[in-house]
């Protein structure tokens, strides 16, 4: 899967900084709430990040620096040294946890593992940590699966980790393989139980070890064997509760994403070669439309058994997913890039056409897709094309709790602008999508022209449907914002970098202090489940937001000054009234009426 490049210039990254700030204290528009740096002396790159319930982001990533900022109290406040036969530097692995807005550290610590991966954080706010290798003189926590690596080729051994909810102690670290380094650029889930899932495609003459009741314990080597692997961890890390290839036995696979369902199903996504790759009975599409490498998704059972749904996804030309995403009604989301002129897509969809230009080498161009399916993966509840002039990368792709779709990645000279908070083309984008993907509700670029390499390796999304990302640069001039923790690149060479962008439902009355109701319309008819989206506006900070129907509370969000939720709603005319609290204790109010068939 390839990188994205994002901003470098000396150019600012948003438009200007003036246009960061609005009257309001809440957001009436799309806006970069933070953007800040996130470096010491020498290079400093974030190579992942997530979000918790509570609005906190937390990053992960490597650094040289010895003078990386650091927090008292923080696990560990001395960085790693790593040495050969040049001598000693500091190579260190870190991970950061900001404040809402951008402005300090709530912690950052050095971890004892090194090359992270991917991170993921519960509901207590404990982090959870996957990565590629460790130092010599690693030794994992006591009673864990795997204490030592074996592995005399550099200490090569793919690791788990948790860390505290303050980054104060390490609960657990663990090797996934004692002796092998088995997977490669892993993605990382925990469930609710605080059980941890990690997927990623396995070389079949390096497997990663696999469990007596899995739906594949091993696959057939032929030199260039690559399968998919999923692996599923206790709460405490001392055992493998199931290992398995989800591919055919003679396998020519990449991997291209995790996620894991609110039921414990994990799904994975990737590229499959062959026409024997394993699909359900009732799956959308069971064989490849010719031989071409084409998109599969497939769901594992809670135990690793079995696949209790299983698809492929393509036309007659390849397709290379590169994420998948679950919501809470079970339905699946999946985006990459494709070179099919006939990637199945859906009546309404946002785009149903391929680009017909050529790209490099007088060659297809590859563009973006997004599907979204149902639970049993029997059918396309939407499946768009998102056409980018010039040959597309894979992009990432995160959801918010009502299910838009949100894609980040690598855009042309020419895009789509939809509220943007740049208006200048820049090297990278974010877009949100529709329920239905049939239009885009935001879309914008960031970022100035190429100057400097600078890549981003993740993006999240809040329960407000605000988005995050993280990156590095080398450039001096990525534009922060006021108050921001770190406002210049203190490092000649790559400095981390991270953003929110705020993304209220809708436009929201200018009006101080005033509610918006996005949806739905006063008086409007609809269908249960009832989709409600609104937002706050005022001069000072909103605490919490809530939704009343005929007077009973029924949804709540706090620290934010919009949301979208949907509500099972009894058939009939109902009040909905929506209400926020500020800094200060006013509540703002406004109801309507709504009529539910």
């Amino acid at each position: 899967m390839k990188s994205f490049l994002v901003l470098i210039t000396s150019i600012l990254f948003w438009t200007a900084a003036s246009t960061l700030v609005n009257a309001q204290t809440t957001a009436t528009k799309p806006r970069v709430d933070f953007a800040t740096y996130l470096s010491g002396s020498d290079n400093t790159d974030i190579t992942a990040v997530a979000v918790d319930s509570k609005g906190y982001f937390y990053v992960t990533g490597f650094t040289w620096a010895n003078d990386f900022p650091t927090t008292a109290g923080a696990f560990s406040r001395t960085p790693k040294q790593r040495c050969d036969q040049n001598g000693c530097r500091t190579y260190a692995s870190f991970v950061a946890k900001f404040s809402r807005d951008g402005s300090n550290l709530i912690y950052s610590t050095f971890i004892n593992e090194a090359v992270p991966q991917a991170i993921a954080v519960d509901e207590a706010g404990n982090a959870y940590l996957s990565g590629d290798r460790v130092e010599d003189d690693y030794a994992g926590t006591s009673g864990t699966l795997h204490t030592k690596c074996n592995n005399s080729f550099g200490q090569s051994c793919n690791w788990i980790a948790k860390l505290n909810a303050n980054g104060s102690a390490m609960i657990y670290s663990t090797l996934v393989h004692d002796v092998l380094h088995c997977m490669n650029n892993e993605k990382l889930a925990v469930n609710a139980k605080g059980e941890i899932y990690i997927a990623a495609a396995v070389w079949a003459h390096l497997p990663c070890p696999t469990t007596a009741s899995a739906f594949r314990k091993s696959v057939i080597d032929d030199g260039s064997s690559v399968g998919t692997m999923v692996m599923k961890f206790s709460a405490d890390a001392k055992s493998l509760l199931y290992s398995t290839f989800v591919s055919s036995d003679r396998p020519r696979d990449t991997f291209g994403g995790l996620a894991v369902a609110r039921n414990d199903r994990a799904i994975v996504t990737g590229q499959t070669q062959g026409a024997v790759f394993p699909t359900s009975t009732n799956a959308f599409q069971r064989v490849p439309k010719s031989g071409s490498p084409t998109s599969f998704v497939a769901k594992v059972s809670p135990d690793g058994g079995a696949l209790l749904a299983s698809t492929l996804l393509g036309g007659s030309d390849i397709s290379e997913p590169s994420g998948v995403a679950v919501d809470n009604d079970l339905n699946v989301y999946v985006t990459g890039i494709t070179l099919s002129y006939d990637f199945p897509t859906t009546p309404g969809a946002y785009q149903r056409q391929h680009e017909t230009g050529l790209c490099f080498f007088n060659s297809k161009c590859n563009d973006i897709f997004l599907a979204k399916l149902s639970p049993d993966f029997s059918k396309l509840i939407y499946s768009t094309y998102f056409r980018l002039p010039g040959d597309d990368s894979p992009p990432h792709l995160a959801i918010d709790p009502v299910g838009h779709a949100y894609i980040a990645g690598f855009p042309p000279a020419s895009f789509p602008f939809v509220q943007p908070v740049q208006t200048e083309n820049g090297n990278m984008f974010l877009t949100k999508f529709s329920t239905a993907g049939n239009k885009l509700l935001f879309s914008t670029p960031l970022g100035g022209p190429y100057q400097f390499s600078s890549y981003t390796f993740n993006l999240a999304v809040d329960l407000a449907g605000n988005a995050y990302l993280g990156g590095f640069t080398q450039s001096h001039g990525f534009a922060t914002t006021p108050g921001a923790y770190q406002a210049t690149n203190q490092s000649s060479a790559d400095g981390g970098v991270t953003m929110k962008i705020n993304i209220p439902s809708c436009i929201l009355s200018s009006t101080i202090p005033s509610v918006t109701i996005c949806s739905p319309a006063p008086g409007a008819t609809v269908v249960s489940p009832l989709l409600i989206a609104a937002g706050a506006t005022n001069d000072h900070s909103i605490s919490a937001m809530a939704v009343y129907v005929d007077g009973t509370k029924r949804f709540t969000i706090f620290n934010n000054s919009h949301f979208d939720t949907k509500l099972n709603v009894a058939a009939g005319t109902h009040k909905v009234t929506v209400k926020a609290w500020d800094a200060l204790g006013h509540i703002i109010s406004k109801s309507q009426s709504v009529n539910v068939q």
